[in-house]
């Protein structure tokens, strides 16, 4: 930024205040976006499982409206009904809580695999962090000037602030990539197991209505 224009933008502010970090937004951009970028790839895998858990979670409880929904078609339903749906229930959530725990390795797996990118980020990451702190201990020498020669070193220090972040920029830019393509080959690698996760959890959910079913006739 020219100068002239950083000097009459620190002049449009109340000169008492001083500088701080916020009035240095690619400093704060910087920071936002690592510690976005961080918490993506460090969640990568957990969070496919999570969506995971969820479809399992929700194809148990279609599961137990599909008994429902057969207890709903018979006429004169025996005592023992309340019982067996009782039981449905628990059977269904059973095999819910047990496919869960499968996904669990697959996370500890693939999170092993993504650690050098949650390192690299993080090494920028403390870059940044250790600019912000140096940047606040010469905030505090700025503020210790008059108002003129504060001035005139909050804008220097802004300008020196923004080419050392600029410095780091094309890191951030790289670690980005990284991120999104670790991502898509996390996916890639944990998916199938989810499907087949599913899939077997499917065909056994599937099987509680004709047992609950069986349970009422008997």
């Amino acid at each position: 930024m020219n100068t002239k224009v950083l000097f009459a933008v620190f002049c449009a502010f109340q000169v008492a205040a001083g500088l701080s970090i916020d009035d240095i937004p690619i400093l704060k951009d910087a920071i936002e976006q690592l510690e976005n970028l961080g918490k993506t790839i460090g969640n990568a895998a957990q969070d496919l499982a999570d969506d995971a858990t969820k479809i399992l979670q929700q194809a148990g409880e279609k599961v137990l409206d599909d008994v429902k929904a057969e207890y709903a078609k018979i006429q004169d339903l025996p005592d023992t009904a309340q019982d067996c749906l009782n039981q449905a229930e628990d059977d269904l959530q059973a095999i819910v809580d047990a496919e869960k725990t499968k996904l669990t390795p697959l996370v500890v797996k693939e999170g092993i695999k993504i650690l050098p990118v949650v390192g690299k980020v993080n090494t920028t990451y403390n870059k940044i962090k250790t600019l912000v702190t140096s940047t606040e201990a010469a905030i505090k020498v700025c503020q210790e000037k008059s108002v003129i020669e504060r001035i005139a070193c909050d804008i220097s220090l802004v300008s020196d602030t923004t080419q050392q972040v600029n410095d780091i920029v094309p890191e951030i830019e790289s670690e980005v990539e990284l991120v999104s393509t670790t991502i898509q080959t996390v996916a890639t690698d944990i998916q199938p197991t989810i499907s087949t996760i599913i899939d077997d959890a499917t065909t056994k959910l599937e099987a509680i209505v004709p047992s609950s079913l069986t349970c009422i006739g008997s």
